[in-house]
């Protein structure tokens, strides 16, 4: 996966009291630019590279959004997130939303 193909994006994972975990980054890849709007579904799956290492793979396919993160970094992001689905470990999430003002507020905003 080359570096031109793929667009990095953030998700927070949504619990059933509405709470948000901490912001997990991942990418849009084969050409997506876009995660869908509000909230949406990612599965985590327990993967093993080529190298031999274990990873905790996030992803939905459906909107070619993936992810590789180590089982016990990701545990710790999202322990009280996670939902169990017929035996597939899935999460509802939505984007990260951006703390960076638009550009109408720019243009309204003093300079200094």
């Amino acid at each position: 996966m080359s570096q031109s193909t793929r667009k990095t994006v953030s998700i927070q994972a949504i619990n059933k009291a509405g709470e948000t975990s901490e912001p997990i980054k991942m990418y849009l890849v084969n050409g997506a630019t876009e995660l869908p709007k509000g909230k949406f579904v990612v599965r985590i799956d327990s993967k093993v590279t080529s190298q031999g290492s274990n990873i905790s793979e996030v992803s939905n396919w459906d909107v070619n959004l993936v992810a590789g993160h180590s089982p016990e970094w990701l545990e710790e992001k999202v322990k009280g997130f996670r939902r169990d689905v017929n035996g597939v470990t899935c999460m509802i999430v939505q984007e990260t939303p951006s703390n960076i003002p638009n550009m109408k507020a720019l243009t309204k905003a003093e300079e200094f």
